[in-house]
């Protein structure tokens, strides 16, 4: 079955945390006296690691914290094995927050940026894509800005107010 075991026995049978690998996995899981309590985390052989709730097929199911191999990090809700719901990410290569909502792996729904100077960004995202800014926050000028439409049928025509 492609599976191997690592840890502890008591009495002849799995007990404690174990490394077992499925899937193209390590997992960590937990046995009681031979018996399979909760899987705990797994790293795959490209070097991502999770830690948080599964599913029955060994997919993150609910909540957990999952690091890329490219160090990307996020915390938040997991649907069959895709990013999807509430969650928070950091991106070091860019050195920037999101903490939103993802619908299968991106940015999906009302969502907030903020980079590394402490400016952020309230916005609609579709797709991973921002569809419709909704309010920014400029860091050095410590301001609060939304969109006033003149003319909603054109995009031309967004002017960005002060309301601090």
């Amino acid at each position: 079955h492609n599976k191997w075991f690592e840890g502890e026995w008591y009495n002849g049978k799995r007990h404690g945390d174990w490394i077992v690998v499925r899937k193209d996995r390590y997992y960590t899981i937990n046995f009681d006296k031979g018996v399979e309590k909760q899987i705990i985390s797994f790293k795959d052989f490209d070097g991502n690691i999770y830690k948080g709730e599964f599913n029955k097929d060994l997919e993150p199911e609910g909540y957990g914290d999952y690091i890329s191999f490219d160090k990307n990090i996020y915390s938040g809700e997991f649907k069959n094995g895709i990013i999807s719901g509430r969650g928070k990410a950091y991106y070091p290569k860019e050195n920037c927050f999101f903490e939103g909502i993802h619908k299968n792996g991106m940015k999906h729904g009302i969502g907030f940026l903020k980079d590394k100077f402490g400016n952020k960004l309230k916005a609609e995202f579709k797709n991973n894509d921002i569809v419709n800014i909704l309010s920014m926050y400029n860091h050095k000028k410590n301001k609060v800005y939304t969109k006033k439409f003149k003319d909603e049928n054109t995009s031309n025509n967004i002017n960005l107010i002060s309301v601090i």
